[in-house]
């Protein structure tokens, strides 16, 4: 009988000990079913997350091609804003020359002006002391050249024509 006993007291104890441990592996049980849930919760969330990154990375990614292809067409407008501003600065250059070569022209045309003003001084004295008469009176003995109105009317448009490319110049030529 005591070794009954003692063996029902050692099934019981086992008995208690597979029940203990039968409750531990249902508390772990529960406890890696909430894991499971939590894993695909989380599954679900990094889901979410990756569709939503994967879309900010397209935009992103049409933003940065937006950006480039503007980038692009502002380095082509430099470009030809750079090239425009070299033929001005050529177009500058040569006016600047143009001009200096048409104060040359007006140095020497007021230098010439200047040379027969100071030539007709000179003749109006000359006459004064070797005739003791006025370039006037010397004018009205010495009779004029009868030209044929044909080279007048020449020299006439050649005078015009003179003109006209002195006033493009100089607006006060006249």
């Amino acid at each position: 009988i005591d070794l009954l006993q003692e063996k029902i007291k050692n099934l019981y104890q086992q008995r208690e000990a597979l029940n203990q441990r039968e409750e531990a592996l249902k508390t772990k049980k529960d406890a890696l079913h909430e894991e499971i849930r939590e894993c695909e919760e989380e599954k679900t969330r990094v889901k979410v997350n990756i569709k939503n990154l994967s879309k900010k990375a397209q935009s992103l990614q049409e933003k940065r091609k937006k950006h480039e292809s503007n980038f692009t067409r502002s380095e082509n407008f430099l470009q030809q804003m750079k090239e425009d501003l070299t033929d001005m600065e050529k177009g500058i250059e040569q006016l600047r020359e143009d001009c200096e070569a048409r104060k040359e022209e007006r140095v020497k045309s007021d230098i010439s002006k200047a040379e027969a003003d100071r030539d007709l001084v000179n003749l109006e004295e000359s006459c004064w002391q070797d005739l003791k008469k006025t370039l006037e009176e010397v004018k009205e003995f010495v009779p004029e050249e009868k030209s044929p109105d044909a080279e007048i009317e020449g020299r006439l448009s050649e005078a015009e024509e003179k003109l006209q490319k002195l006033k493009s110049v100089n607006l006060m030529a006249e």
